[in-house]
C-alpha cells in the first residue's frame, strides 16, 4: 500500500472462505474504491464450470441495499471470458431484447491479479424464488409451449437483423464447434481414447450394419471433403453458444412462463454465430436429460433426435413435441424472413445437428456411455447430409470398419426390448427397476423382499421358488409374476 492509499476493506469471512486470495483483494479494493460494502447471503449452484456464485447484498451510503449475483470466473479460457461477452451482448443487442430477455451488470467486472475476474449481475425478476431455470420443469406439461416462446424469441426478437454469407459445410462446423474443434481440443483427444483418430468411418454397436463418418474427423480435416462439395448460404447473428436449460431464467410461480425468460452464463456468446447452432443446442440438451444405459431408450431417442417418424411411449411424447416445436419454429422463421432459401436453411440446420451433438461429446464431465450416443447422433446426422448433397462414399463392406464404444449382445437387447414391451401395460411415466442376482446372501435376500416393490417379475423359476424372490409372494398386495422368456 502506498501513501495516501486507503487499506482494504475486510470482506465478509463468510465470502472471503470459499474465493481465492486474489477474489478477496480485489474485492477488498473494490470496496474502498466505491465506498460500498458487500455482505454474504447465500452460495448457489455451481455451473458447468468451477466458478464460485454467490448472492451478496451491497450497501453503501448513496446505494439502498441491493442484492445482487456475485460470480467469481477463474481464468480458464471460457470462463474468463464471460464478463466481456456478457457486457458485448448487453450493449450489441437490440434494446427491447435486453430489457426482457438479458441480465444487466450493476456494476464494472473486476480484473484480479492473477486474472481472475468478478462479475455483477442483477437477479433476474428481482427474484430467487419466484424465477428459476427452465431445468426446474423439465418434467411439466407445458414444457413444448416454453421451449417454443424462447427459441422464436431467440429468431425474432434477438436477430431481427442477422447477416448471411456463404460457407462451405466444413467451415460451419468449424465456426460452430470453436476451440472443442482445437487440434489438443476435447473433441481431438476423445478420439485418441476410443483408437479413431485415424478413421474416417465408423459403425456402432446399435447398427452395426450403418457405416457413416467419424464426424469429429470431418470437422477438423478439411481434405475429407469431396472436391465437389458445395457451400451455402447460413444465417449468421447473436448466438447464446451454450443454450441448455439450465442457463434459460422463467417465471415458475404461479405457473411457469416464458415470457420475461432471462439468459445467463453468457461465456460463449457470438455476436455472429449460426442463427441455428441455438435451436439445436436447446433441444439436444433436453433429450440428454433423458438418456440412460438402457439400449431401446438410446435407440428411440436417438431417432426422436434424428426426426424419423416412429411412434412414442408415452414419457416420450412430450419430448418429441419439444424438437417438432424447435424446428417448426426455426421453419417457419425461414419461410417468412427467407423465401427462396429453404434449401439453405435445411442444410445450416442439419449441420448444427451436428455440431451440437459434437458440443455435448467435447463434455468431459459427461459420463462415457453419454457422449457415445452424442458421438453417434453427430455421425448419424453427418452421414445422412453426405448422403442428401450425393458425397456419401463409406466402404462397401461394413465388416472392414472399426466399431465404436463396447458391443452389445443381441440377445441381451432383445431381450430388454421384449421386457419393455411385457412392461408397456403400465400407466406410469416413471419405474425403479431392480436388477437381483441369483447369489445374493440370504441376509440380502431378505432385505430386498421388504422394500416396497409394486410388481415382481422373475427370469428364473428356482430364484422365483427358493431365491431372494420367494419371500416377495408372502407380501400382501404385491403382484408377482413369473416370466419364463422374454423371446
Amino acid at each position: 500500500m502506498t501513501d495516501g492509499e486507503s487499506a482494504p476493506q475486510p470482506l465478509d469471512r463468510n465470502l472471503a472462505l470459499h474465493l481465492e486470495g486474489s477474489v478477496v483483494n480485489g474485492l477488498e479494493k473494490w470496496q474502498v474504491s466505491t465506498g460500498l460494502t458487500l455482505t454474504y447471503d447465500r452460495w448457489m449452484t455451481e455451473g458447468r464450470t468451477r466458478a464460485p456464485v454467490a448472492v451478496v447484498l451491497v450497501k453503501g451510503p448513496q446505494l439502498p441495499p441491493l442484492k445482487i449475483i456475485l460470480k467469481a470466473c477463474p481464468p480458464e479460457r471460457l470462463t474468463s471470458r464471460e464478463p466481456r461477452l456478457h457486457a458485448q451482448a448487453l450493449s450489441g443487442s437490440p434494446s427491447e431484447f435486453v430489457n426482457r430477455h438479458l441480465v444487466d451488470q450493476p456494476f464494472e467486472t473486476i480484473e484480479c491479479e492473477d486474472k481472475w475476474r468478478v462479475l455483477f449481475q442483477s437477479i433476474a425478476g428481482d427474484s430467487l424464488r419466484l424465477v428459476r431455470p427452465l431445468s426446474s420443469v423439465l418434467q411439466d406439461e407445458g414444457l413444448p409451449e416454453l421451449v417454443e416462446y424462447v427459441a422464436k424469441s431467440l429468431l425474432q426478437g434477438w436477430n431481427p437483423e442477422f447477416d448471411t454469407r456463404k460457407v462451405t459445410p466444413y467451415e460451419l462446423l468449424r465456426s460452430d464447434l470453436g476451440s472443442k474443434v482445437d487440434r489438443n481440443g476435447p473433441l481431438a483427444k476423445f478420439m485418441q481414447e476410443q483408437g479413431i483418430a485415424d478413421t474416417t468411418w465408423v459403425r456402432f454397436s446399435s447398427d452395426l450394419g450403418a457405416v457413416v463418418p467419424n464426424a469429429i474427423l470431418w470437422a477438423l480435416d478439411s481434405s475429407l471433403w469431396p472436391p465437389e462439395t458445395e457451400g451455402f448460404w447460413a444465417h449468421f447473428g447473436h448466438s447464446h453458444g451454450d443454450l441448455h436449460p439450465g442457463n434459460v431464467l422463467i417465471q415458475v410461480d404461479p405457473a411457469p412462463r416464458a415470457n420475461d425468460f432471462r439468459l445467463i452464463d453468457l461465456s460463449a456468446y457470438m455476436p455472429n454465430g449460426s442463427l441455428a447452432k441455438d435451436l439445436a443446442h436447446l433441444y439436444l440438451s433436453v433429450i440428454g436429460e433423458h438418456l440412460s444405459s438402457n439400449p431401446v431408450r438410446r435407440k428411440n431417442l436417438l431417432a426422436l433426435a434424428l426426426g424419423d417418424s416412429q411412434p412414442s411411449s408415452l414419457e416420450l411424447r412430450g419430448l418429441r413435441e419439444v424438437v417438432a416445436r424447435v424446428r417448426r419454429v426455426g421453419a417457419a422463421w425461414q419461410a417468412s424472413t427467407m423465401k427462396s432459401r429453404q434449401d439453405d436453411w435445411n442444410d445450416q440446420t442439419a449441420l448444427a445437428l451436428v455440431a451440437g451433438g459434437l458440443e455435448f461429446v467435447g463434455l468431459r464431465n459427461l459420463g462415457l456411455s453419454q457422449r457415445l450416443w452424442f458421438l453417434q447422433l453427430s455421425c448419424v446426422a453427418l452421414g445422412r447430409y453426405l448422403e442428401r448433397q450425393n458425397l456419401n462414399t463409406p466402404p462397401a463392406d461394413p465388416a472392414t470398419v472399426r466399431v465404436v464404444g463396447p458391443l452389445v449382445d443381441p440377445e441381451i437387447e432383445l431381450a430388454v426390448e421384449r421386457l419393455a414391451e411385457r412392461c408397456g401395460d403400465f400407466k406410469g411415466t416413471r419405474s425403479v427397476v431392480a436388477v437381483l442376482m441369483a447369489d445374493l446372501s440370504p441376509a440380502a435376500s431378505e432385505r430386498a423382499s421388504k422394500f416396497p416393490w409394486t410388481a415382481v417379475m422373475s427370469f428364473d423359476p428356482e430364484l422365483d421358488t427358493t431365491g431372494s424372490l420367494a419371500a416377495a409372494r408372502q407380501v400382501s398386495g404385491r403382484v408377482h409374476r413369473l416370466i419364463v422368456s422374454v423371446r
